[in-house]
């Protein structure tokens, strides 16, 4: 609202001020000779009191000149003579004078009185007297300044409530652009590896390879981490004992070389080795029987109109993007080239949620140089599903069939519809398929999740 008032009321305020001191020109012509000489009333509409004009003659001869003489009255009686004008006429007050078969003079005249030309020739000279403001639109000026003027204060005053679309996004860019985007802490950072094929980092919750559709080995699903403190600790190492600290029964005396007896202390390094791993066997079966971590729901609110980057060689991670952070299967559209099978197995999205891309005819497939049904199809989800996601992955098949201009199109074409409906766009791909420069421009305006 602020900038709707304030930019057409300071241009109006520029274009006041540049007409005010380079006015336009006001030009009425007509003829004059040595016995008809020319009135040129003043204008009708003055802008200024004091204004200068400039007149330009033609036709003359050598010995031709040409007087402008100030009025009194309307009808210049008072210095209009009444025979043939031969020499100059003189007058108390401002007057001009110029010689030659043509030319021009300028004189500063009052806009309430009027002028008389007077020359000696006695052929018409054809005589053209330019006013240097434009009065007839002195009161339209006026009116378009007051108006600049009003527009101006408003723009500063009014508050910045009802900004054009994107104003606020711009004013807070720089503050988030630069700070990635991180997972909840619940959602593993590593997967599971496959034995068959080596596939890494495949989601724990998983009981087949996506590739091979091995089955995974559950046993690697425990990640070892640090000791916790409520465990016990460690049992202490029992000291070396030698020869001569041997002990053989309760109360038994040791003798040294001295014949002297000692009393030793009854302790045994096998009971303590027992002890030590008694101790450990009770901290393990704690640590089995202890219950699971409650995993804490992610409040997706949180990424409600924006766009998020998955920069990931694994091609399920935006799938565990999506599960993370909340979204509901029914919140989903997708636009993919992975095996829909693999999507409702293992993360219950219904056939009709998900379009593959592909130059091939098909129910659900799109191709990818139909980027603007894409876009209206995005659009349409975002405002059925208020707080839904969009996901696209597999965007180099889209360079290879259209170009990297038009995915950027349609990946900021998305992004500005998830903004807009408050809903959220996760862009997966793999950073090894685009240079630099390309996945610098594709992240441009994204949260990316590390």
């Amino acid at each position: 609202m602020r900038e709707g008032l304030l930019f057409p009321g300071v241009v109006l305020l520029v274009l006041m001020i540049v007409f005010a001191f380079a006015p336009l020109p006001n030009a009425p012509t007509g003829t004059v000779s040595q016995n008809y000489p020319l009135i040129v009333h003043p204008p009708a509409f003055p802008y200024s009191e004091q204004t200068p004009i400039s007149l330009q003659w033609t036709g003359g001869t050598g010995n031709t000149w040409v007087q402008v003489l100030p009025c009194a009255q309307s009808n210049c009686s008072d210095v209009k003579p009444r025979t043939a004008v031969t020499e100059p006429i003189a007058v108390y007050g401002p007057s001009a004078l110029g010689n030659g078969s043509q030319g021009a003079l300028t004189i500063w005249v009052s806009t309430t009185e009027s002028l008389l030309i007077v020359t000696n020739s006695s052929v018409s000279l054809s005589v053209t007297v330019t006013w240097n403001e434009m009065p007839e639109f002195g009161l339209l000026w006026e009116i378009l300044t007051v108006v600049g003027i009003l527009l101006a204060i408003g723009g500063m005053v009014l508050p910045e409530r009802g900004a054009p679309r994107g104003h606020g996004r711009r004013l807070h860019y720089f503050h988030w652009r630069h700070h990635p985007f991180a997972l909840p802490p619940h959602l593993p950072s590593a997967g599971l590896l496959c034995p068959g094929c080596g596939l890494a980092d495949i989601p724990t919750e998983e009981d087949y390879c996506p590739r091979c559709h091995a089955p995974l080995p559950r046993a690697s699903t425990i990640v070892p981490g640090p000791p916790s403190s409520n465990a016990p600790p460690p049992p202490r190492p029992a000291r070396p004992r030698g020869p001569d600290m041997a002990y053989t029964g309760p109360g038994a005396t040791a003798g040294n070389g001295n014949g002297n007896g000692a009393t030793s202390t009854p302790t045994s390094t096998a009971a303590e080795a027992g002890a030590g791993a008694a101790g450990a066997a009770a901290a393990a079966a704690a640590a089995a029987g202890a219950p699971a971590k409650k995993r804490v729901a992610v409040n997706k609110t949180k990424v409600a109109g924006q766009s998020l980057s998955v920069a990931d060689p694994d091609p399920l991670r935006p799938w565990r993007v999506m599960k993370g952070l909340g979204f509901e299967p029914a919140e989903a559209l997708v636009f993919t080239r992975e095996d829909p099978e693999i999507l409702k197995e293992n993360y219950h999205l219904e056939p009709s949620q998900v379009f593959i891309v592909s130059r091939s005819e098909g129910e659900r497939t799109i191709s990818p140089s139909e980027s603007d049904r894409i876009a209206d199809l995005a659009d349409q989800h975002f405002r059925g599903h208020a707080g839904g996601v969009v996901i696209l992955t597999d965007p180099n098949y889209f360079v290879t069939h259209g170009g990297f201009d038009m995915l950027r199109r349609l990946v900021l074409a998305i992004q500005d519809h998830a903004r807009d409906q408050k809903g959220t766009f996760i862009l997966g791909f793999n950073p090894g398929v685009f240079t630099p420069d390309q996945r610098l421009q594709l992240e441009e305006r994204m949260r990316k999740v590390v």
